[in-house]
């Protein structure tokens, strides 16, 4: 789904409401309240009840099945993101690039999986599989991006004692500065990530947790153990997350039930 930077969600920019929804995928409960949609757009409480409205039609958000446990008021009503509302988070409001300049965004993509295959251990992570889907897999000569579903894991041969003593040491030697807890561990996730993408804003690459909403079928192109020498074959994206994942392929939802309840 596109969304044009020049539209409104009852008369507030889109991109506004992409940064709201973007903060409440962001929470540790994934969804919110009406107070919440007052606070954030500094709205009068029938204001944010028209947005919410809208949101609502738009798919943007939907009401949640959740009782509100943990919030201010666990009469009021929780809701979270819709259909819509995941594909507007995702949302860059980019330029449209050609077919042949997405072509060379894949390729590279591919070059740069098979480096990093190549340099393992100085990663410390390993892509496990990538797989293409969105616009780049129809016929549209004009691409807004290119999505791929992608998975990564610790070297098997580390276990946790010695990838976190690693990745610290990494870390270090970068010269990062912590922001929050437990960013030393999550650094070469972050630095291979960013590698992959090597500053492009058109790769988009999306966690397994997406795999649940993708409804149109991925096209495999990268997948351990035989690499970029994988022959290209379409799935479903829950498909490919089992393939490459296995019992890693727990949803954030799933993984916030398991830590939180």
């Amino acid at each position: 789904m596109k969304f044009d930077r020049t539209d409104t969600v009852d008369g507030l920019p889109i991109a506004r409401v992409r940064e709201f929804l973007r903060m409440v995928r962001g929470s540790m409960s994934d969804k919110f309240q009406i107070d919440d949609v007052v606070e954030f757009f500094a709205l009068d409480q029938p204001a944010a009840e028209r947005l919410l409205a809208e949101m609502l039609r738009r798919r943007l958000a939907k009401r949640s099945r959740k009782r509100a446990s943990g919030f201010r008021d666990p009469d009021v009503p929780l809701h979270e993101i819709g259909s819509a509302g995941s594909s507007l988070c995702a949302a860059l409001f980019l330029p449209a690039i050609s077919r042949a300049t997405a072509d060379r965004l894949v390729t590279g993509l591919l070059e740069r999986t098979q480096a990093a295959a190549a340099a393992r251990q100085d990663h410390l992570v390993e892509v496990t599989g990538l797989a293409i889907f969105g616009s780049y897999r129809t016929e549209a000569s004009q691409l807004h991006d290119v999505d791929v579903l992608w998975d990564y894991r610790r070297l098997p041969e580390l276990d946790h004692r010695a990838f976190t003593e690693r990745a610290f040491e990494m870390f270090a030697r970068d010269r990062r500065h912590p922001r929050r807890i437990g960013d030393e561990g999550q650094w070469p996730f972050a630095k291979l990530k960013r590698f992959l993408v090597a500053h492009s804003r058109y790769i988009r690459l999306h966690w397994l947790n997406d795999a649940k909403v993708i409804k149109t079928p991925v096209r495999v192109v990268y997948q351990l153990p035989q690499g970029r020498l994988t022959p290209p074959y379409e799935c479903t994206a829950g498909d490919f997350a089992e393939a490459v994942a296995g019992d890693r392929a727990m949803t954030m939802k799933e993984l916030r039930r398991r830590l939180f309840g």
